[in-house]
């Protein structure tokens, strides 16, 4: 008795070590984020607006409403993009903590754990539930969902709420909801009868309520979201790289491969035991939501793809903790490995499958202050990436950028350098990328000088997939004197322009 109940003991200090580590890291995470590209469009829309951001969202952009407020009112509340990035780490880590705790509460350590090193340790969830976009408020409740609700009468209300708030942070609950719907109607033991009656109230309620911005949707958002749809093959690559292998690791790299391995094994084991009861809330629910991404043409983006994560989290903890063996455990060992060189690849900023997030921001400004050694006022930057811009302007440099919150004034003005960042251009077309070249090859100048900060180990094998890309991850004109400013109109800020 007396030995049980140290080993009891042992095991809940164990699992609450791994939940203090688990809210450390995540609001570290986001604490310290430098950010990545698709952030500083959600920051540079908010400090603008402020708390009047609706209107802007539910006119202009692609996304729903709630998040965009959300980020509004805690900027007033703690007035610091760190705290609110902070936030969100510990609203993502909270639920991950609950839902382990929740779903754990009636099994042994062991299956804890496990749901642990393949939810909590999964790379995409710490990037994008860190972030201040729409992810960083979806991941908490998407988590949360996993746990089916044991008073029957509240399951049912528990997924259409959820569903509800989910809808006004992001547009990608439409395509996972049928997934989550297969989800709890296979976890629900009543028969189908009780069950249409228990969802018809909730359903008919929460569809009532979201028809305003169904409404939105239609009208405004849908017509713009050409931008957001991607080949069937690019979607094939986004779930080998993140279902198999996993974000924070490039996909055919050693950990990478090692990882896809492991979920191969998995996936074998669990298709071979398809029809046993304990698959059955996990295969239907899982396929069938990658399919629908996959169909849908949206997951080329491989964020959209990590809201399927919590799911395939589970479903293989359920495997490994039911069925037990040798394979299985050589399958976890293999995923978990993975998980955690790509949440240490995600914590330092290196060699994620996100390349914005890869950037070495903090080397790039340490170079500009201590290299170049000039008054700020005097050196003018020159950049195409959103992040980079944000960070040179928060520190007082003048900043020419189609992504620049100051249009700033040259006629006229004299620079002692001229500072061009050259990053990966990802979206961005071949054509604009050939202008910004153009103009700044026009520039009169004394001298010029090329620096190159940090080289992406896989630009070869990235090439592959997209021809323009860079071996550099940073590379840098430094150029003194520069005359004829004024040519680099394309460098103008679109955003002042275009939203005023």
């Amino acid at each position: 008795m007396i030995a049980t109940r140290q080993n009891n003991h042992q095991d809940r200090l164990l699992l609450w070590l791994h939940f203090i580590l688990i809210i450390l890291i995540y609001a570290a995470t986001g604490y310290y984020s430098q950010g990545f590209d698709d952030e500083y469009f959600n920051l540079m829309v908010v400090e603008k607006f402020g708390t009047d951001i609706a209107g802007f969202t539910q006119t202009t952009d692609v996304h729903p409403p709630l998040s965009y407020l959300l980020n509004a009112w805690l900027i007033k509340l703690l007035g610091s993009w760190e705290w609110v990035r902070l936030i969100s780490g510990l609203l993502t880590a909270s639920a991950i903590v609950a839902t382990i705790a929740r779903l754990g509460s009636n099994k042994n350590i062991r299956y804890s754990l496990i749901l642990i090193y393949l939810l909590a340790f999964n790379p995409a969830l710490l990037l994008w539930g860190t972030s201040l976009r729409w992810y960083g408020y979806f991941f908490p409740i998407l988590i949360w969902l996993l746990v089916v609700p044991q008073n029957k009468n509240w399951i049912w209300p528990k997924l259409f709420i959820s569903f509800l708030i989910l809808g006004h942070i992001g547009y990608i609950s439409f395509f996972i909801f049928p997934a989550m719907f297969l989800y709890y109607w296979l976890s629900d033991e009543r028969d189908a009868k009780e069950k249409s009656k228990s969802i018809l109230l909730p359903a008919l309620v929460s569809l009532l309520l979201y028809s305003p911005q169904l409404s939105v949707f239609f009208k405004v958002h849908y017509p713009r979201s050409g931008g957001q749809v991607f080949s069937i093959t690019s979607g094939l690559i986004g779930i080998f790289s993140t279902h198999f292998s996993n974000q924070g690791v490039f996909p055919l790299s050693v950990p990478g491969i090692i990882s896809a391995i492991g979920t191969a094994i998995m996936l074998v084991l669990i298709v071979i035991d398809f029809k046993s009861e304990w698959a059955k809330p996990f295969g239907l629910p899982f396929t069938s939501g990658l399919f629908i991404l996959l169909v849908a043409r949206i997951a080329g983006k491989m964020r959209n793809l990590s809201v399927m994560l919590p799911l395939q989290a589970k479903g293989f903890a359920d495997k490994i903790n039911i069925a037990s063996s040798r394979w299985t455990w050589i399958a976890m060992g293999m995923i978990g490995f993975g998980n955690l060189v790509g949440t240490y690849n995600v914590i330092t900023h290196e060699d994620t499958t996100k390349n914005s997030w890869n950037i070495p921001i903090t080397t790039l400004k340490s170079f500009v202050e201590n290299e170049l050694r000039s008054e700020k006022s005097t050196t003018l930057i020159y950049s195409h990436d959103p992040m980079i811009t944000w960070h040179f302007e928060q520190m007082g440099y003048p900043v020419r950028s189609p992504y620049a919150h100051q249009k700033v004034n040259v006629e006229g003005k004299k620079f002692k350098y001229a500072v061009v960042i050259w990053t990966n251009p990802g979206y961005l077309p071949k054509q604009r990328m050939d202008l910004y070249r153009f103009e700044i090859s026009l520039m009169k100048k004394s001298s010029e000088k090329t620096f190159v900060l940090g080289t992406d180990k896989y630009a070869s094998l990235k090439r592959r997939k997209d021809p323009n890309y860079p071996d550099e991850l940073i590379k840098l004109n430094v150029i003194s004197d520069p005359e004829q400013l004024a040519i680099s109109s394309t460098w103008s800020p679109f955003f002042i322009t275009r939203f005023k």
